[in-house]
């Protein structure tokens, strides 16, 4: 009993107490210890290569870990909006905001780069979707993207399964690696990123997105290195104890291999210095092995002369910001702005100097204010803790290797093990198997395009090449006989209606199962280029023989020339005042009243007797009004409860049908469909075209015929 009460009394006053020195402590450790981030808004092209180019060129190693993350605006009507705004986070907490709106629908060279350059390694939730809507709206390819949800699983945080049972967005995942409290606000999630001002709530919302993402993969990392130290660190200390008779021996080699690995990690890490520095015009130069030869000492007196120049200039509270008033202006008055351009800035990027002039916005964000104290996480990391992590070499190579294999992966959401109970249980939803399409459009060629087989005339002389299948259908038939193997020949045993003309010859050769544009000989697929929904509306001489603007392309060029060709169509739907589909112009639209008369159907027919007198008698009403009948019949209220509720739009107008019609009133049929073909010559550069392909491919003939 006196044990127990013991007990008891310290847990009640022992307990708190420990709770609130703990607290104090870990407030007096952020105290000494700084945690902010640098928010730089860019509003203009020109100003963000000039500032990412300086940022990259004065750090003094390859920053190959980015948080990456995307904004826009959800307009009623439209599926894919336009990306408005793209965050890049640095592990240093610098997060560049670059507002995409604001630039008349060019992206930045530079960032075209950095998301096109597989070293750099991007991180973020859903990434996939944020790199599938910059590829079609900019047409770039974004490589290295990482979803972190990959890493949480390959690290077994929480044990696998139990990772997949828990929540996997970023805020839950920041809370959970970091003790990070994100502000996900529904407010701040969907607001205006289009607006000609930022408040300063908007710019820490999209900073933390990005530079969040950044952090928990380097905590991840180091989380994974120690651990590895540790059991490293404990086979070494069971070797030792095994054998005490040579401790001495062991001691002297110990000291004499951890001396050889400092010496190592210095020249690896100038070596860094060296060659990994980002040069932009200059060519890379293999390093001076004298120079090289630097004490562990002189690394870090460099590294405390970096972090030093990163304090010097948070306290100096350098910002940059545009001395007019502009419409990107951030509102918030207690955002740290002055008015100042960024010019010679050779205090804004650790002391280094880089002669550049650029207009943009920098504000100092407090990261200890997310900082969750009580979820006993060490939060953010410190700009010393990133600058050790990321100057050793070994560390970066064991961070990557953790991506390898989920480098461009979308992470498919795995449920945990369903109990047999559950799956017993679990009814199949009507509506899902409706909703289930028959089979997958736009699929990758499982079987190559031209088999380039020839159809011979009784004398020999060529008609066409064909597939192996229309082939053995002359062979079958008995209308034609086989001639030759290589190439695979069938002769026509009767003379055929026509002969192949001087601009059918593009048909009489033999063309390679390649992309046209890159020579890939793998994955490929049709490209139309005229699209089909213009084609469709040709007259029928033009869409004979339409398989010369049929052509294979790999997903990867497919993908950007589509991009392209809606650009075009744009154009055309400007300048012949034809718009394009969307959610209002569709060719069926719901009616209000017939939906209503369907919904109340339903009600009657599924649950009639459950419902209220009053309420079914209002229902009923509404069936009887549509059938204008006194009484209604179980069969009419079937009839109802399946009736069709789309009627066709009278302000329907097909986008493809109205720009050909208007072309054809022009008298220009020949020139559009020479304009698709040209237009897919400039954009893509095919390098490995069929012979004979051309943009005026049979016009002279089809002149004459539109004519009449």
């Amino acid at each position: 009993m006196l044990v127990f009460l013991r007990w008891f009394l310290g847990l009640v006053f022992l307990g708190p107490a420990q709770h609130v020195w703990r607290t104090f402590d870990r407030n007096l450790l952020s105290r000494n210890v700084s945690k902010t981030a640098r928010v730089f808004v860019v509003d203009s092209a020109s100003s963000c290569d000039k500032l990412l180019q300086s940022y990259r060129s004065s750090c003094p190693f390859k920053l190959n870990f980015l948080g990456i993350d995307c904004e826009w605006v959800n307009k009623k009507g439209h599926k894919n909006t336009p990306v408005a705004l793209l965050q890049i986070a640095t592990p240093l907490s610098d997060c560049f905001l670059v507002r995409l709106c604001k630039m008349d629908g060019y992206l930045p060279q530079t960032v075209r780069e950095i998301l096109e350059d597989k070293s750099i390694l991007k991180f973020g939730v859903g990434i996939k979707e944020d790199a599938k809507r910059l590829t079609g709206m900019f047409g770039v390819q974004v490589m290295g993207c990482v979803d972190l949800r990959h890493v949480i699983e390959r690290c077994q945080v929480d044990g696998a399964v139990q990772a997949r049972n828990q929540k996997m967005g970023l805020d839950a995942l920041a809370k959970r690696i970091l003790g990070v409290t994100m502000d996900k606000s529904w407010r701040i999630r969907c607001s205006d990123w289009e607006a000609e001002q930022f408040d300063r709530r908007q710019i820490e919302y999209a900073m933390n997105d990005a530079l969040v993402a950044s952090h928990i993969f380097l905590r991840l990392a180091k989380a994974k290195a120690e651990k590895r130290k540790e059991l490293k660190t404990a086979r070494i200390s069971e070797d030792s104890t095994s054998d005490k008779k040579h401790a001495g021996g062991h001691l002297r080699v110990g000291l004499i291999e951890d001396q050889k690995d400092t010496e190592l990690r210095a020249n690896n890490f100038l070596g860094n210095n060296i060659a990994s520095r980002y040069h932009p015009t200059s060519v890379e130069e293999k390093p001076d092995i004298t120079h090289s030869r630097r004490t562990v000492g002189g690394i870090k007196e460099h590294q405390e002369k970096f972090i030093e120049n990163i304090n010097h200039e948070e306290k100096n509270k350098v910002n940059f910001v545009n001395e007019r008033v502009s419409s990107s202006a951030v509102q918030d008055s207690g955002s740290q702005i002055c008015g100042k351009v960024l010019q010679n800035a050779e205090n804004s990027f650790y002391g280094h100097d880089f002669g550049v002039e650029c207009e943009v916005y920098n504000i100092v964000a407090d990261l200890s204010k997310w900082e969750s104290w009580h979820e006993r996480k060490d939060g953010y990391l410190v700009t010393e803790e990133v600058m050790d992590l990321l100057q050793d070499s070994f560390f970066c190579q064991r961070a990557s290797s953790l991506c390898q294999g989920v480098t461009d992966l979308a992470f498919k959401d795995k449920k945990g093990p369903i109990t047999t109970k559950e799956k017993d249980n679990k009814k199949e939803d009507p509506g899902e198997i409706l909703d289930r399409k028959p089979y997958k459009t736009g699929t990758i060629r499982k079987s190559p395009l031209y088999m380039n087989c020839m159809l011979a005339a009784p004398d020999g002389s060529r008609l066409c090449t064909l597939d192996r299948k229309k082939a053995d259908w002359y062979i079958e038939k008995g209308i034609g006989e086989l001639t030759c193997l290589d190439p695979y020949t069938v002769q026509l045993k009767f003379e055929p209606s026509g002969r192949p003309g001087s601009e059918d010859s593009y048909y009489l050769n033999f063309k390679d199962n390649i992309c046209v544009v890159c020579g890939s000989d793998h994955s490929y697929m049709r490209k139309n280029i005229v699209p089909h929904d213009y084609r469709r509306y040709f007259p029928l001489v033009m869409k004979d023989h339409h398989s010369h603007d049929v052509l294979l392309m790999c997903s990867d060029c497919h993908r950007l020339s589509t991009f392209y060709d809606d650009k075009l169509r744009r154009e055309l739907a400007i300048k012949y005042n034809a718009p394009l589909g969307n959610a209002t112009v569709v060719r069926l639209i719901e009616d209000p009243e017939l939906k209503k008369v369907k919904s109340a159907a339903k009600a009657l027919n599924y649950a009639g007797h459950k419902l209220p007198r009053d309420r079914r008698q209002q229902l009923t009403l509404v069936v009887q009004k549509h059938f204008n009948v006194s009484d209604l019949t179980p069969e009419m209220i079937t009839e109802a409860a399946t009736i069709e509720t789309r009627k066709e739009n009278s302000n329907f107008v097909s986008h493809g049908q109205e720009v050909v019609k208007k072309v054809r009133e022009e008298g220009k049929l020949l020139q559009f469909e020479k304009t698709w073909r040209q237009h897919f010559l400039d954009t893509m550069r095919p390098q490995h075209l069929p012979p004979l392909w051309s943009v005026d491919h049979r016009h002279d003939g089809l002149k004459e015929k539109l004519e009449k």
